[in-house]
């Protein structure tokens, strides 16, 4: 008896140190909530790789529509791997601009990033030839269709509230950017 109520008394202090809450189902039909962009406690933000920054013009096919972003720019495998991961939150017009040495057709994941994205890639004149948006802490490839040059990562949801879709160019500056390795 004492030691069946000793086995149950560390089975709940167990429970209670591993500080994970069974989360419920949602009933049928309920709309998924939008993921809070927050860090899990005892994740640690990792070092930024300070990266250089750049202006990028972005404008529908047409050019009736264009604005300005401000991107990281990630352009060889380190920084291209590690990406937008561990971001609790991006700031307003900003995102990341992955710069390939090649085309590629391979795709993207969101492992370790909080923040839901949308996935722009881009030829390599700046044309977006496919979006795809991602959830965060997924594991699923998110691939293009066709290959791509470039990749602009931004909020999820950026492109289309502001009229941008495939075919929308993003003018990327000739000079001053890091040479992709």
């Amino acid at each position: 008896m004492l030691s069946g109520l000793l086995a149950f008394v560390l089975f709940l202090v167990a429970v209670a140190c591993d500080g994970s809450a069974a989360t419920p189902t949602p009933a049928p039909g309920t709309p998924t909530p939008t993921p809070v962009a927050t860090l899990p406690p005892g994740v640690v933000t990792p070092v930024p790789f300070n990266l250089p920054t750049v202006t990028l013009s972005i404008e529908t096919a047409n050019g009736a529509t264009k604005k300005q972003v401000r991107a990281e720019v990630a352009s060889n495998d380190a920084e291209r791997q590690r990406g937008l991961m561990f971001r609790a939150s991006l700031p307003a017009d900003t995102g990341m601009l992955f710069l390939f040495p090649r085309d590629l057709q391979g795709g993207f994941w969101m492992e370790n990033t909080y923040v839901p994205l949308t996935i722009a890639y881009l030829d390599k004149d700046g044309v977006i030839v496919s979006m795809k948006d991602g959830k965060p802490l997924d594991r699923t490839v998110l691939q293009p269709p066709v290959p791509y040059r470039m990749v602009l990562e931004m909020e999820q949801g950026w492109f289309e509230r502001n009229g941008f879709a495939i075919g929308s160019i993003v003018r990327v500056p000739a000079s001053g950017l890091p040479t992709p390795k």
